[in-house]
């Protein structure tokens, strides 16, 4: 997704066109910056996962300050949705023989662990929505 960004926002720029659909770079390197601060410090705190910290901080890279809030408030909702039915299963065993070391199998363990990928991709998602990025007529714009 990095690598993406970098090749589409440079090539936009080139042909004058970034503005149709990205803000200034300081407002997407502010937001990286910042999500990357929060999520290392979580991190070290053994909150969160290191590839989630990662894929939490380029999406942010994509949707730049005006899109963070959204990113994480969708985020943050799919998470919660995940988390009750991480407990639901905990408490009903819900599945007889789930795949060994799922992430199903573990929550009727107990492990008091999330799969997050799955809210940020979530949220990620809502939040292109929400800067347009999914909007195809301003990309028709470019081509």
């Amino acid at each position: 997704m990095l690598g993406m960004f970098i090749v589409t926002y440079a090539g936009l720029s080139a042909l004058g066109e970034r503005e149709i659909i990205f803000m200034p770079l300081k407002s997407h390197i502010g937001a990286a910056l910042l999500v990357l601060v929060v999520t290392l410090a979580m991190f070290a705190l053994k909150q969160f996962g290191a590839g989630d910290s990662k894929f939490a901080t380029v999406i942010a890279l994509w949707v730049g300050l005006s899109g963070l809030v959204p990113f994480l408030l969708y985020m943050s909702l799919a998470g919660g949705v995940i988390a009750i039915i991480s407990l639901v299963l905990k408490k009903k065993k819900i599945f007889t023989n789930p795949p060994e070391g799922s992430w199903i199998d573990k929550a009727q363990q107990g492990y008091p662990s999330v799969p997050y990928g799955i809210a940020l991709a979530l949220g990620a998602l809502a939040a292109f929505i929400f800067e347009g990025y999914l909007d195809f007529s301003r990309w028709s714009e470019v081509f």
